[in-house]
């Protein structure tokens, strides 16, 4: 069968006419949009690198070139520090000194304001102040660590504290547990001493400690509840 004659049936012809229905979509600027990327008037698309920020330089670069400081911090009698009262206030425990001395110094304001620190090493000083300047603290030494912790509970510098803390949570052995142990249990740090603790009664670690002639000395002057737990863990293992 002939394909006119099967369209003819298929009563899709009328008076030899075939219609068809289309449904068009217009787009209108076409044009523009295919455009778009050339228009003057359209935002730029380049890629400009932003560099990270430098303000932590900027602020430790203020702080050891001595610009504009006024408090002169000796520390021990071994080396002052100059450094600046906005920044200081933020421990509340120098703040607090400042307002003190401020009430008392009949000095000229231009003058620097002095204040003395005992019982702070002059390094541990001088790393706890870069961090009060730059939020940042580098050093793994363990035994910076300790004195910095002890430093930032006095000064109530709490974010310092737990930095240090996380710090020596890493760093514990045979030769620094007992000496991080007494910083934890000075300082009210609980993470620090459950992770000493738990050093200490693993299987072998307590037996080498046990050779060292002061260690139990030691552990009953600066932590005398730590010997209870240690016999706990050992009887229950």
């Amino acid at each position: 069968m002939s394909t006119h004659v099967e369209t003819h049936e298929s009563g899709c012809l009328k008076d030899d006419c075939f219609a068809v229905r289309c449904d068009i979509t217009a787009l209108k600027n076409l044009k523009k949009i295919e455009n778009e990327g050339d228009d003057d008037d359209a935002p730029a698309r380049g890629v400009v690198p932003v560099p990270p920020s430098d303000l932590t330089q900027h602020l430790s670069n203020i702080l050891w070139n001595k610009r504009g400081t006024d408090v002169a911090i000796d520390v021990g009698g071994e080396e002052t520090f100059e450094a600046h009262r906005w920044i200081l206030a933020r421990s509340p425990v120098f703040e607090a000194e400042l307002l003190a001395a401020k009430k008392k110094d009949k000095s000229p304001s231009s003058s620097l304001r002095r204040i003395e620190i005992q019982g702070v090493e002059p390094k541990v000083f001088k790393a706890m102040l870069h961090y009060m300047y730059t939020d940042s603290l580098q050093t793994d030494d363990v035994a910076m660590a300790q004195g910095l912790l002890a430093a930032a509970h006095r000064f109530k510098l709490e974010r310092l504290r737990v930095i240090c803390e996380e710090k020596l949570c890493k760093h514990i052995d045979l030769d620094t547990v007992v000496g991080t142990l007494a910083v934890a249990q000075k300082h009210d740090c609980r993470a620090l001493r459950a992770a000493c603790v738990e050093f200490i009664t693993r299987p072998g670690n307590l037996k080498e400690l046990m050779k060292t002639e002061d260690f139990v000395d030691k552990i009953r002057v600066n932590c005398p509840s730590v010997l209870w737990e240690i016999l706990m863990k050992q009887v229950a293992a």
